[in-house]
């Protein structure tokens, strides 16, 4: 299992995303509203491997660095790989 989130310092950058993909406020505010507790929860989790995007980087951009890691095998929990 790979868990993909953005990078804490990214939280103005996810915002406008939303916002370009039109999501109604209510769903911003789920995400956005706790968004330190979401990474800190995210952090803190222990289960499968981790992937942080980095800046202007979206999930299709990652999916290369997700097969090479299926490929390996290593799955070891890494939640600040760059």
């Amino acid at each position: 299992m790979c868990c993909v989130i953005r990078n804490r310092m990214l939280r103005k950058h996810t915002v406008r995303g939303f916002l370009s993909r039109g999501n109604n406020k209510c769903f911003i505010d789920i995400f956005i509203g706790h968004w330190n507790n979401f990474m800190i929860m995210f952090e803190q989790d222990t289960f499968g491997h981790h992937l942080i995007l980095h800046p202007d980087e979206y999930l299709c951009d990652a999916i290369g660095r997700i097969e090479k890691r299926e490929e390996s095998g290593n799955y070891e929990r890494n939640h600040s790989e760059t």
